[in-house]
């Protein structure tokens, strides 16, 4: 090898040292590794990388980018399940997620015979100024064939600078034909909570929240106050399948129930001293609603937070299937090339000294589903902008929300003596069993 060819390699190796050296002088309890031990592992990589970039068949897989870039990932993925590496593209794209905004073109699709296809149109978007319709069949973009492309591959695709244009060609069957249709790319704003409606035959006010971005809680509390305006008499919070998202979020939705500078939950990393405590906030409080709270084995982060929160608080009754357990705080730290780490620094604990992680949350009222029915359930609640037949449709056939219907409906039936419907549920906890929404309360 050349000295040119050389040179980035020791480059390599003395920032891998000197990172090493100052991480270990810095954040090390311990110094059980010699320094010697240090720089043979570091010699250890940089031998490594030397064989690949000499040897390896293919000299485009053994890019120094590539190989840094795998070697972060190993080191990541060796740390827990919630750590992980993001490149560039990653990184941008979990910012968008958070935000919940991005700039594309208004659509929802899916994959129909292997065919990417339009299945919804969002109301106000990109694309309803133009000439795209439901069931289109794209087939490129901006002459870019989809062809043996996924999902992620055509978003990134149809995603641009906010203002610029894209062409898709779509395939139409009712006329037989491709045509172009020209899009304007704008910033889309994604709901985190939809479905919201009383729920037929009741006063129960319902909601799905999808994940937490940071306009969920101002939406959240916008939705409550409006049920509360109604005269709604219990509220059903729909969390099943919502992966967590922003936790400045969660604290401030549990405010809404809890009294102002009450704990809702702490932190606590490596150094059992560090420990943070988050209390609720002051503003509007609802504290004599009725909760019901849905979750299940996708309900994670911070849609376990806050329904430990109501909980502990004896402000909802939890139906459906044990959660998640995703108690763990991540980071994220970008580095100098836009990639970006995320890694865990803390765990969560909840009011009582509970954690989460790795534990998850037990519901109150345990009604477990068929895989049938659960891959039916996620299927229809990703699906943000569902027409009233289907939601109509569904209600009837989900099991956990008509047993929250029942529960509600037999607390409602209840004598005077009884104030919360948490006291109902600890009285009558007998009356409520694990098989379904049919026999969920004995007649008594």
């Amino acid at each position: 090898m050349t000295k040119s060819k050389q040179f980035p390699l020791y480059i390599l190796t003395i920032v891998l040292c000197i990172n090493l050296f100052v991480g270990y002088s810095v954040f090390s309890e311990s110094r059980a590794e010699s320094k010697n031990d240090q720089v043979d592992s570091v010699r250890v990589f940089t031998d490594a990388v030397k064989l690949l970039r000499d040897n390896y068949v293919d000299q485009d897989q053994v890019e120094y980018k590539k190989l840094v870039y795998a070697a972060i990932r190993g080191m990541v993925d060796e740390l827990d399940k919630h750590s992980r590496f993001h490149s560039p593209i990653e990184n941008k794209e979990v910012k968008e997620d958070s935000a919940g905004k991005f700039a594309g073109i208004g659509v929802t699709m899916s994959y129909i015979e292997k065919k990417l296809t339009v299945k919804r149109i969002i109301p106000d978007g990109p694309a309803s100024k133009s000439k795209l319709e439901p069931k289109d069949v794209i087939i490129a973009v901006d002459g870019t064939s989809l062809k043996d492309k996924g999902m992620d591959e055509a978003r990134s695709l149809i995603k641009g600078e906010r203002g610029s244009e894209v062409v898709l060609t779509v395939f139409r069957a009712s006329a037989d034909s491709e045509l172009q249709v020209p899009i304007v790319r704008d910033i889309v704003t994604i709901p985190s909570i939809t479905r919201i409606r009383k729920i037929p035959n009741t006063e129960y006010g319902y909601m799905y929240i999808d994940q937490f971005t940071r306009d969920t809680d101002r939406d959240f509390k916008a939705t409550v106050k409006k049920f509360i305006e109604e005269k709604t008499q219990a509220l059903i919070i729909d969390l099943r399948g919502n992966p967590g998202g922003v936790l400045d979020t969660a604290i401030n939705m549990c405010s809404l129930f809890v009294p102002e500078d009450e704990l809702v939950l702490y932190t606590q990393g490596r150094d059992t001293s560090n420990r943070q405590d988050y209390l609720a906030r002051g503003g509007d409080k609802y504290f004599d609603i009725p909760i019901v709270v849905l979750i299940n084995e996708g309900s994670a982060s911070a849609s376990e937070i806050l329904s430990a929160c109501l909980k502990d608080y004896g402000k909802a009754v939890l139906i459906g299937t044990k959660t998640y357990g995703k108690g763990s705080v991540q980071t994220i730290i970008d580095l100098r090339d836009g990639s970006a780490l995320r890694f865990t620094i803390a765990k969560y604990y909840t009011k009582s000294g509970k954690t989460i992680h790795n534990v998850g949350i037990e519901p109150d009222i345990t009604i477990e589903i068929s895989e049938e029915e659960q891959k039916e359930l996620n299927s229809l609640l990703k699906d943000l902008f569902p027409n009233q037949d289907e939601i109509n449709v569904f209600d009837e056939k989900d099991k956990q929300l008509q047993t929250a219907l029942s529960f509600l409906n037999a607390f409602k039936k209840q004598e005077k003596e009884t104030t919360s419907l948490t006291e109902f549920f600890t009285k009558h906890k007998g009356d409520f069993i694990e098989e379904g929404p049919e026999k969920s309360s004995k007649e008594k």
